[in-house]
């Protein structure tokens, strides 16, 4: 397949291949690509928009309202991201209910959602319009602020969604999005990436290219651990790496057979010895990026 990035038609190398083990999901490996051309990530191939509903279990939009805790104290974190004196029309991309938009309309944004999945708790005060973005009929140059908080690395074609985020920025509006880092050990190393609702795998490199390509200017890129209440971090690395070198099946890597347990309480011994989330932050190797880019 083409790369979003560049266009270069199957111009890539394999980076790995991993199944969906956030659903314990084995029958298919996915293939992690990396194009020659531009250096961009992506799931090769991808799977359609159509399997959504098979590839998003359930209870994957579950417990993500402001009566959780831990969603809430996310949610006030991202807010900490907005520009601090402004204020205006705000248009947060993949809102599901609108739970964080009710954060930002308490600190007086003018708010607006967006999602390709209906909800069915959405906040009844807030604007939320449902349906695939680029087709959403928000006027140009309407917004202060857009928001895509874990957003993007689930789009199928991220450059359609720049193009049409840059077209409803006003001048100098922001951009604000969280992406995992495609970098980082933890996606990269340590197979945690949600595959196969990750399809595309960010980097620092390859988002100024996307930058460049849709006129914006990256203000700041933050390598963090602090918005989710659980660290993106690469622990799990050495465990797995191992069990995979010696013949374990992904289905038993929790419970691997005889001596190999062995092996891996080794492995995990030099994850928590070796890997420690501040480091990952500090060299740029957690599982997170803040990105804040602004419309040229």
């Amino acid at each position: 397949m083409a790369c979003d990035l560049c266009g270069a038609f199957d111009q890539n190398k394999v980076l790995y291949r991993m199944p969906d083990l956030r659903f314990t999901r084995y029958e298919i490996n996915y293939t992690v690509v990396e194009c020659l051309e531009c250096g961009h990530r992506f799931l090769s191939p991808q799977p359609t928009i159509e399997s959504s509903e098979f590839l998003y279990h359930s209870d994957y939009y579950a417990s993500r309202g402001l009566t959780n805790p831990k969603q809430k104290k996310r949610y006030l974190k991202q807010a900490e991201y907005l520009p601090p004196a402004a204020k205006g029309k705000i248009l947060d991309v993949g809102c599901a209910g609108g739970s964080w938009l009710k954060i930002a309309k308490s600190m007086d944004w003018e708010c607006y959602g967006a999602d390709y999945i209906r909800s069915d708790y959405a906040e009844p005060d807030i604007d939320i319009r449902f349906g695939y973005l680029p087709e959403i009929d928000f006027p140009s140059s309407f917004f202060d602020v857009i928001t895509a908080w874990g957003v993007m690395e689930h789009i199928h074609e991220p450059s359609k969604y720049f193009k049409y985020i840059n077209s409803r920025l006003k001048d100098g509006g922001a951009f604000i999005m969280m992406v995992p880092n495609g970098d980082s050990l933890w996606s990269r190393w340590a197979f945690k990436e949600d595959i196969p609702r990750h399809l595309h795998f960010f980097r620092a490199k390859t988002l100024r290219s996307y930058a460049e390509k849709y006129g914006f200017r990256i203000q700041k890129i933050e390598y963090t651990n602090s918005i989710y209440s659980n660290p993106a971090t690469g622990r799990g690395l050495f465990r797995k790496r191992l069990l995979r070198m010696a013949g374990v099946p992904w289905e038993d890597l929790q419970s691997p057979p005889g001596i190999l347990k062995l092996l891996g309480k080794a492995g995990s011994v030099l994850d928590y010895s070796l890997i420690h989330p501040k480091i990952e932050e500090y060299f740029g190797l957690c599982g997170n990026m803040a990105v804040i880019l602004e419309k040229n």
